[in-house]
């Protein structure tokens, strides 16, 4: 029997059988590496967010994958050897084919594994991507109320200081209008003498009063005559009232006076009606010498929104305090009235009854009473029922010195006598600049001045804060410890108000006080030459000069 035929039809049908297996192969193989591809460019859509766990699979993947193409290389060569009159067995093929289809197999594997890696590794960098539109949107929220609130700020900041502005215009006004004042005074200045008549008028101010010292309704019997003041003006009584009328430029003021003399005392005066500009002022005049060099004057300008208080020291004029007028609904024509409450060394202006302001002057304790027209330009005032009253026992519970209603009147009468260097035990301290107000409201105002050591060239700061509300003083104090990390000395010094706070902080070297209605911080900012004393030292200096009401 001739088996030769047989052999070479079982050779062909197994060089059949490996050339489909082979096909079966490639297109596996083309499919694992096409996965392999997608996987790929998902991983890199994924911005690399892989983790080292990804890479190692795609490391494996590809070593997989080198194998198999060696094993398919060895297949191929053992059919070309075969094909050629190899002694290759059907079972050494048969093996062959079978580690091909597992290779191939596991390659798949492989690349599933890749595939999962790649679409958590996806997922993953969503999610990340959520989370930081979500912050970004929180961040984005959070700029914008931020920005929304400094617009407001800044506007309410601009608000601020273009009254602040409008207000030292006046002032500086007042003042140019107040030395041109004295520089050019009325003579002779009149006098004009009145009894005290009863009368069963009764103060518009709420003030305790005792007996009428004086009153004049500038009636026919008025004691004031008509006459005219070269250089200032004209007085006159029309109509029971006495009005005065100042001449043209150059300014002057016009005062009469009365011939009594007069200590503690409520002293009140009726505005029938004004005709000047926002310029000029209508004061009451306060414990003046018979020629008015010396005395207090305390009043309003004619638009009603501004009052402030004038000492009167050898003929010139300083002033105490000026302070914008928040009354709301006053006439420019009036009726108004106008009163000056004076109480040991304490001036309290009214208007209407309604309380302006308190300040503190102990140079003139008593003297004439009076008023006094100042304007810019011709002027037209009438005047009604000049009284002055003794002043009853206060209340109670009336405080020994009034606490103002407005804290910029303390603040400004402290920069009014704050010195220009201070001397201590250890050296001298000089101001550096201009007073800094940071806060300058009715309820609260601040100065803040810059010093410098003359020796050691080392800079401190004085800050003090006027508050009408007195409780907030403490917590100021107390926050203060706390925000600025302030240690305190072992020998805490026992002559200053409590309570204060006195240490070396974040900022430097740190005092802290409350005195009356003020919380006084004195820092040295530069402590290397600088000790415990040397801050002591000059805290005591500057609450002596804020103590010197």
């Amino acid at each position: 029997m001739n088996l030769r035929p047989i052999v070479i039809f079982a050779v062909l049908l197994v060089l059949i059988a490996l050339f489909f297996a082979l096909i079966a192969y490639d297109r596996n193989n083309s499919l694992d590496q096409e996965r392999l591809i997608f996987a790929t460019e998902r991983v890199e859509i994924a911005n690399q967010a892989l983790d080292d766990g990804a890479t190692q699979a795609a490391a494996t993947r590809l070593v997989d994958a080198t194998q198999a193409a060696e094993m398919l290389g060895g297949v191929r060569n053992a059919a070309s050897t075969l094909q050629a009159g190899s002694l290759a067995t059907r079972e050494q093929l048969e093996d062959s084919l079978a580690g091909v289809a597992e290779t191939a197999t596991q390659g798949a594997m492989t690349a599933a594994t890749a595939d999962a890696d790649a679409q958590a590794a996806q997922a993953a960098f969503a999610a990340a991507g959520t989370a930081q539109a979500d912050q970004l949107a929180d961040a984005q929220n959070t700029i914008a109320e931020a920005a929304t609130e400094a617009v407001a700020t800044a506007a309410s900041m601009a608000t601020q200081q273009a009254l602040a502005s409008t207000l030292e215009a006046e002032v500086n006004a007042l003042e140019t209008q107040l030395a041109e004042m004295a520089t050019n005074p009325p003579t002779p200045r009149p006098t004009a003498a009145a009894s005290t008549s009863a009368s069963s008028a009764r103060p518009t101010a709420q003030v305790a009063i005792g007996a009428l010292l004086y009153a004049d309704g500038f009636d026919a019997d008025s004691s004031f005559v008509g006459q005219d003041i070269a250089g200032a003006g004209s007085s006159r009584l029309e109509d029971g009232q006495l009005v005065l009328t100042t001449i043209e430029q150059p300014q002057r003021e016009l005062t009469l006076l009365t011939e009594s003399t007069i200590s503690d005392a409520l002293v009140e005066i009726d505005i029938a009606s004004a005709d000047c500009s926002e310029r000029s002022l209508l004061l009451l005049e306060i414990r003046d010498d018979q020629d008015g060099s010396n005395g207090y004057a305390v009043g309003v300008n004619c638009t009603y929104d501004v009052w402030g208080v004038f000492k009167r020291s050898g003929g010139q004029i300083e002033r105490l305090v000026t302070q914008p007028i928040e009354l709301t609904n006053l006439d420019p024509a009036g009726p108004h009235v106008l009163s000056v409450e004076a109480r040991a060394d304490t001036l309290t202006a009214y208007l209407d009854g309604e309380r302006l302001g308190t300040i503190s002057d102990s140079a003139q304790t008593e003297g004439a009473i009076g008023f006094t027209l100042v304007a810019d330009s011709n002027a037209n005032v009438h005047l009604d029922n000049l009284r002055a009253w003794a002043l009853g026992a206060p209340a109670a519970n009336a405080t020994a010195t009034p606490q103002p209603l407005d804290s910029r009147i303390e603040r400004d009468a402290l920069i009014s006598r704050f010195p220009s260097e201070f001397e201590t035990d250890s050296g001298t301290w000089r101001v550096q600049s201009e007073p800094s107000l940071d806060l300058s409201e009715q309820q609260v105002a601040s100065v803040a001045y810059r010093l410098t050591d003359a020796d050691s060239g080392a800079r401190a700061g004085v800050i003090v804060i006027y508050a009408t509300d007195t409780q907030t003083l403490a917590a100021i104090v107390n926050t203060a410890e706390t925000d600025l990390q302030i240690e305190r000395f072992d020998d805490v010094p026992a002559d200053f108000p409590e309570p204060n706070i006195f240490g070396p902080g974040s900022d430097g070297l740190d005092a802290w006080w409350v005195q009356g209605s003020a919380v006084v911080r004195v820092t040295i900012i530069d402590t290397d030459n600088m000790d415990e004393a040397d801050l002591i030292a000059l805290a005591r200096a500057v609450r002596d000069v804020v103590a010197d009401e």
